[in-house]
């Protein structure tokens, strides 16, 4: 009997301390989600528990997320009618380069957005062999002068080889490819023409848009760089890089 009522008083002197626990747990719920929370292969960010959509400044970087499925985009074209269109980089920050956007705008005017990526760049090739004018003049070719090269092309439609091959580049890159410019001739010492190439897979391939020109009735395009036509020898090429949305060649 003593010992039930031992039991019955730390029973009953114990319960204030265990209701009071229970409430303070029951009173403090889980943080909402807030920054930058990555879920399997995707990336979103988070604002007082809600995944943000569309464009959004964070820390002084634009970056866009989808509006469905509200990850974000890279490496890519991505954006919208308000906010306006643009080249995300690898890590998702928007580059604002005046040449890139040229050649953003360009991608979306002769291509089609459903189609793949490589399909997308074909398009911008035929059209650039097509409609725009080869120019001579300037050929002085160096890191520093190929975006003012592409920019002049994409704006004037038409130059020479180095301009629409600096060009395409940029739309390349616009399209999530690694990209460059070779530079060369007929022997090792020669730079008399200048072309496109791009990374496809773990490949890289050759595009010509003047010798696509020139040679209507040849393929130019998506060549292996190892076999390109009228024996042409790369004396020096240029990658088209782009980092914290800054546009470099090196």
């Amino acid at each position: 009997m003593k010992k039930y009522l031992i039991a019955a008083v730390l029973f009953f002197t114990l319960l204030p301390v265990l209701h009071t626990v229970n409430v303070s747990a029951a009173e403090e719920p889980d943080q909402p989600l807030s920054g930058w929370v990555k879920e399997e292969k995707k990336t979103f960010y988070y604002n007082d528990g809600k995944a943000v959509k569309g464009w959004q400044k964070i820390h002084k970087k634009w970056y866009f997320f989808d509006k469905k499925t509200k990850a974000l985009k890279r490496n890519c074209i991505a954006g919208d009618k308000a906010g306006g269109w643009y080249y995300v980089d690898d890590d998702g920050v928007r580059c604002g380069n005046k040449t890139m956007k040229l050649a953003v705008k360009a991608v979306r005017k002769y291509s089609k957005a459903k189609d793949k990526p490589v399909k997308r760049l074909y398009s911008c090739f035929r059209y650039f062999v097509k409609n725009y004018r080869y120019r001579s003049g300037g050929y002085k070719v160096s890191a520093k002068e190929l975006p003012s090269f592409a920019k002049e092309f994409l704006l004037t439609k038409g130059g020479n080889c180095y301009r629409g091959a600096a060009a395409l580049a940029y739309c390349a890159k616009a399209l999530g490819f690694e990209a460059r410019i070779g530079v060369g001739g007929k022997s090792k010492k020669e730079i008399v023409h200048g072309w496109t190439e791009v990374k496809i897979g773990k490949k890289w391939y050759y595009y010509d848009i003047n010798r696509q020109r020139m040679n209507s009735h040849m393929k130019m395009y998506k060549l292996s760089v190892k076999k390109k036509p009228f024996g042409l020898v790369k004396n020096k090429d240029w990658d088209l890089t782009v980092s914290s949305g800054k546009v470099k060649w090196k």
